[in-house]
């Protein structure tokens, strides 16, 4: 494990794929198997009313979480009495929805996560969208390991599963990748 990575917190919740349609005036969410989630309509009804801001078709990458992951799961699939909304997306990527129908993207993930900035306001006035901290590390560096060391002990005590090693050159991949690397 060397060389540049970009780090994040590994959240416990269910991995959500938010699909803004331009063209069909639509947001949908998915998990990463395909099946529709329905019950987080906060979301899906708020990202649909800056549909025209996106300017384009995306997939939002992240993590569905709430109060707690076993409140969480009960509410994912539920059919009626849905009681989600304290649910929290949080987000850690975006790839143009033409590139995740091919299955790769053509940016690297430090373009790919500075790109996911640009709607930063959007998500944080509607107070249950985040981006996920990222931090980048040279762990070919000493000092860099150090810190990496530091703020991994950091993540852990705040409560976190651990953390995520992602390639910063990666390109975003529509299945699991040696360029995401889970650390517990």
């Amino acid at each position: 494990m060397g060389g540049k990575k970009i780090v994040e917190p590994k959240l416990d919740g269910v991995r959500c794929l938010t699909v803004i349609d331009y063209e069909s005036r639509t947001v949908t969410q998915y998990t990463r198997n395909g099946k529709v989630l329905e019950n987080f309509k906060h979301v899906t009804d708020y990202l649909a009313n800056f549909i025209d801001e996106f300017g384009r078709s995306y997939v939002l990458d992240g993590e569905i979480m709430s109060s707690s992951f076993q409140d969480l799961m009960k509410q994912v699939h539920r059919k009626d009495n849905v009681e989600a909304g304290d649910a929290v997306l949080n987000l850690f990527d975006i790839i143009p929805l033409t590139e995740f129908k091919q299955g790769k993207s053509t940016m690297g993930q430090r373009r790919r996560s500075a790109f996911l900035k640009n709607f930063e306001n959007i998500f944080n006035d509607s107070g249950f969208i985040t981006i996920v901290p990222q931090k980048e590390f040279n762990l070919d560096s000493l000092v860099d390991e150090i810190e990496f060391k530091d703020y991994m002990k950091d993540v852990i005590e705040k409560g976190y599963e651990g953390v995520m090693l992602k390639d910063p050159d990666a390109k975003y991949e529509c299945k699991r990748s040696v360029s995401w690397l889970k650390i517990k």
